[in-house]
């Protein structure tokens, strides 16, 4: 039986294997724990969905119709601090122009300079086909989780210590807010009409609506 031998790109000792799949493995886990690039390492998911292995132990889902990006770059997770999320990146130029690209960017090519690539279900290495729509920087924005620094832990309301407050921003960018008087209608019931109010302006303001299906 031919081994199979697991080889790494820098001074780390190589190993022989029976089977492909226990090389594969192996440098897999290797490369996670050193936090090297991984290329070409490829997961079947579905006929269409596959799962490509990146650094720091992260994975990266795409469609199958992307696997040229995927085998032509050597793609790595990074970490963004501001949104708390991973995305999927690859240096791509000549040696003194390289510049770091994210994956869901170099995939979908018909973007315009002044819109964005969003991921629907707001989870930024699912990079399938159906989760990846060209956006506005407005929807963008509408379509992120609630902000590690909020106080309720709820998209659009806010509190104070005399009360709650629904706020969300009008069709024409003017901010909105509501607010509801805990001493008066008490904190539970103060958070309940604020939740309320903003999930209605969620249903009806178009651009709403626009940024926040499939959710």
């Amino acid at each position: 039986m031919k081994p199979w031998i697991a080889r790494f790109f820098k001074a780390y000792p190589s190993k022989i294997f029976p089977t492909e799949q226990e090389a594969i493995d192996y440098v897999k886990r290797v490369n996670s724990l050193m936090d090297w690039p991984v290329k070409n390492i490829v997961y079947k998911c579905s006929d269409d969905e596959y799962y490509c292995s990146l650094t720091r132990g992260q994975f990266m889902k795409f469609s199958y119709e992307h696997m040229a990006y995927v085998q032509d770059h050597t793609w790595s997770a990074s970490f963004n601090v501001k949104m708390k999320k991973y995305y999927a990146v690859a240096p791509i130029g000549e040696k003194r122009n390289k510049k770091m690209i994210k994956y869901h960017r170099k995939v979908m090519t018909d973007v315009a300079k002044d819109e964005l690539v969003d991921h629907v279900n707001r989870i930024t290495l699912d990079n399938t086909v159906d989760n990846l729509r060209t956006a506005t920087v407005r929807t963008n924005t509408l379509n992120r989780e609630t902000s590690v620094n909020s106080k309720t832990g709820i998209t659009g309301v806010t509190v104070t210590r005399y009360s709650y407050g629904a706020n969300w921003t009008e069709e024409d960018g003017r901010p909105g807010e509501k607010r509801f008087n805990i001493n008066q209608l008490g904190d539970a019931n103060a958070l309940r009409m604020a939740i309320e109010h903003r999930k209605e302006k969620e249903r009806t303001l178009p651009h709403y609506r626009l940024a926040l299906q499939n959710m």
